[in-house]
């Protein structure tokens, strides 16, 4: 070989072992600068896949025990790399046809970038469980109840619903567990009419939530409306009918237990109520010879519009008319009591006889004689009356209604209106003679 070969081979050599050196001396560089390292990233879902192979069989997928989020993942790649990426590039799935006899799926992971600079990643797990059952659909009437207290003064009203029935769709076992969907409403503290969309609740037989996650929902959540009321003490009023025993009277005194009920609606109805009154019919004292006792349904009286306020009343009323033993008494009276009433004008009327049922009669002459009434009434209520708790009197235009239209004078009889107090009857009368006399004329 000459002398130029010799040069050129040794000129040859040198360089490939320069571009050694160069490249260990990048490869050092590098690893230093950007070293392989490993991270950790939290909270991978885990995506099935295929699954309508399965769906289309009429059965649902279902992940259990919380496995469809790996917990951690941990890739080991450059720095450069690691520093990048975040959980969004990592992908974690599972291909249920894989799905083996104890119902596990192996999960795969891999990430949409630098994937190729990527030396391992693995998960904490790497399986998900899942089971496979029948679909099964259901439709659930939808009920709705509230939570907290009006404020003072207010009650609840009625509740409705923009939607009564709620269908739900999943895995046999999740749907048959539904025993009920609720929506609750808070009207804590409120003073008007609550109108809100409220999440609709799937609840089991012991009232525990049913978990919604494998479960397709048609609607999730229902308006509803929750009136709420002013409210109202008024008293109870009852009436009487019909007759007690002989012998017996009704004593007038009628009592209800309770005597005041608290009432709810709107204001302008509200302030049209007085009083619950309950009808003579319900309260018959008809052969009574003691007091009578019934129990009535308020609710049958109520006008329309007002409710019961208290939900711990369910709206019974005793109601007691009390009957007592009936005396007989009599009283003395005298032609002076008696008023003459409704004289015609343009004429006077006196008074000329007063006759009693038991035969005795006053006159003019005589105007001082006893006369008799006979009451008869409970015994306390008689020895209570006196002279003036009587009312005499002679209606005039009713004694001459059938006298014409010429001159009115002349003597004309006809009863005494005798008004006693309440709970007293008359049992005797009372008859006068009255002289109709045109005023300027002698009346003798």
């Amino acid at each position: 070989m000459n002398k130029h070969g010799k040069h050129l081979l040794n000129n040859l050599g040198l360089r490939i072992w320069a571009l050694v050196i160069a490249c260990f001396m990048w490869f050092a560089v590098t690893t230093q600068s950007n070293p392989t390292t490993q991270k950790s990233y939290s909270n991978i879902p885990v995506k099935l896949t295929n699954t309508d192979t399965i769906t289309s069989e009429g059965k649902v997928v279902t992940v259990l025990d919380g496995t469809g989020v790996i917990s951690t993942v941990t890739i080991r790649a450059p720095r450069s790399v690691t520093d990048t990426l975040d959980t969004d590039n990592i992908s974690a799935t599972a291909d249920v046809r894989q799905v083996r006899d104890d119902g596990t799926v192996p999960v795969s992971f891999t990430t949409n970038r630098y994937s190729s600079q990527i030396s391992s990643i693995k998960g904490s797990s790497d399986t998900v469980r899942v089971s496979i059952e029948n679909r099964k659909t259901g439709n659930f009437m939808l009920h709705a109840s509230t939570t907290g207290t009006p404020a003072e003064g207010y009650v609840q009203g009625d509740i409705t619903l923009d939607q009564n029935q709620i269908r739900v769709s999943g895995p046999e076992s999740v749907v048959s567990a539904i025993a009920s969907a609720e929506a609750v409403v808070d009207i804590g503290n409120a003073t008007g009419t609550i109108t809100t969309n409220v999440d609709i609740q799937l609840l089991d037989s012991d009232g525990n939530a049913v978990d919604t996650s494998s479960l397709t929902l048609n609607i999730s959540t229902v308006k509803v409306t929750v009136s709420i009321l002013p409210t109202k003490e008024v008293p109870v009023s009852a009436s009487v009918q019909g007759t007690p025993a002989a012998g017996y009277i009704q004593t007038g005194q009628i009592t209800t237990e309770p005597q005041t009920v608290l009432i709810a609606g709107r204001s302008t109805v509200l302030n049209e109520v007085s009083a619950i009154a309950i009808p003579a019919a319900a309260l018959d004292v008809t052969g009574a010879s003691q007091d009578v006792t019934v129990q009535v349904d308020l609710n049958d009286y109520l006008p329309e519009g007002i409710r019961l306020a208290d939900s711990s009343f369910d709206g019974m009323v005793t109601v007691t008319a009390a009957v007592g033993r009936s005396q007989t008494r009599e009283y003395v009276v005298h032609m002076a009591d008696i008023q003459l009433v409704n004289v015609p004008s343009g004429y006077q009327a006196s008074l000329v006889t007063v006759s009693d049922s038991a035969g005795a009669t006053a006159s003019q002459a005589d105007s001082g004689k006893n006369l008799t009434l006979r009451l008869s009434g409970l015994g306390d209520t008689l020895d209570q009356i006196g002279s003036g708790d009587l009312t005499m009197t002679v209606d005039v235009a009713g004694l001459i209604k059938d006298a014409g239209d010429e001159d009115l004078s002349g003597m004309y009889s006809g009863p005494v209106a005798v008004k006693a107090p309440s709970g007293v009857s008359v049992e005797s009368s009372l008859r006068a003679a009255v002289r109709l006399t045109a005023e300027g004329r002698d009346g003798n």
